[in-house]
């Protein structure tokens, strides 16, 4: 009983103390050198607006907890096929999870456009006892960057020799 006892006991401290070791960080000061802020100023007048759509998602909650997606876009709902779009920006858009799924609809229609911008979430709750229909609609709307033509000119560019100081 001894021997167990000591085995044991022995066996607990050599794996406690086989787990200790050493653990140093150290820190340093560092920076990039990349620009602070780099800006691109864009107005509405260098977007060309090509039209918008409207997505839509029909969902059942029972009772709180358990959500039944039945038709995106007018459409029911393949469960196998599921595709979702992030649309992302300085500040991530907010839509709601299942209106992602629903958004390939505007890619599909203006797959051209480079900016996708949801206009509004419209939401209709229909009550029942211990669950509820919920429909949502949203509009978006897809812009594209105006093409700049630039002449077949060459800019004039301010070509002046610097001279670096030696030592």
């Amino acid at each position: 009983m001894k021997k167990l006892y000591f085995v044991l006991v022995s066996g607990i401290l050599l794996s406690a103390t086989s787990c200790s070791g050493i653990y140093s960080v150290r820190s340093a000061r560092s920076t990039s050198f990349a620009p602070d802020e780099v800006r691109l100023s864009l107005s509405m007048s260098d977007m060309e607006f090509l039209g918008e759509t409207e997505i839509s998602t029909f969902t059942r909650v029972y009772f709180g907890i358990i959500f039944r997606l039945d038709s995106l876009n007018g459409q029911e709902y393949d469960r196998r096929a599921v595709t979702r779009v992030h649309l992302r920006g300085e500040k991530d858009v907010n839509l709601p999870r299942v209106m992602k799924k629903a958004l390939y609809k505007a890619m599909d229609d203006y797959p051209e456009a480079d900016y996708y911008m949801p206009v509004y979430v419209k939401t209709e709750r229909e009550r029942m006892f211990l669950g509820r229909y919920v429909t949502r609609k949203a509009l978006i709307r897809a812009y594209r960057i105006r093409k700049v033509e630039v002449s077949g000119e060459v800019s004039e560019e301010i070509t002046e020799e610097v001279s670096v100081p030696t030592e």
